[in-house]
């Protein structure tokens, strides 16, 4: 579980396999008071930046209680990735990346 935050929002974040090919991702946003944020679009993007890989952003479908979730994210190589987050709540758009490491 990874832990971050913007200006507006707190989240979290929930990845089901950090290992070679697809995986789950869970993301859940509240505002800086904890209040869930429901009504974001949240999309999910892996980038392996050494080697130039990037998947295509995936829409993570709401979940309720500002849960959302992106059932096939592609981790296509070991190493070291990024997990771009993009999530806007209708006042901005947040950009967060977080630091992965993948193995075989």
């Amino acid at each position: 579980m990874l832990k971050t935050g913007t200006s507006q929002h707190l989240v979290t974040v929930t990845i089901d396999s950090l290992r070679l090919g697809d995986t789950a991702v869970d993301v859940t946003v509240t505002d800086r008071a904890g209040a869930p944020i429901d009504h974001a679009a949240v999309q999910v993007q892996a980038i392996q930046p050494l080697m130039g890989h990037a998947g295509a952003p995936i829409s993570a479908a709401a979940n309720g209680s500002g849960r959302f979730h992106a059932p096939a994210v592609s981790l296509m190589m070991t190493g070291p990735w990024e997990l771009h987050l993009s999530i806007d709540a209708h006042n901005g758009i947040d950009q967060i990346t977080l630091p992965l490491w993948v193995g075989g």
